[in-house]
């Protein structure tokens, strides 16, 4: 199972202020720490992620 499989591509791939699932710190503050809690990941343009 894919990490990001229940986010839309067009929310990533086709949002110019993310661009690919590889640009974690985009949507990830805290990745440079190692933190990718999804209850803290905002997505540009569209703001919290929830499944």
């Amino acid at each position: 199972m894919r990490k990001h499989d229940e986010i839309p591509d067009r929310l990533v791939e086709g949002n110019p202020d993310v661009g690919s699932f590889s640009n974690c710190n985009v949507c990830h503050e805290g990745a440079a720490k190692g933190d990718f809690d999804e209850d803290r990941a905002i997505i540009p343009g569209f703001g919290r992620w929830d499944d």
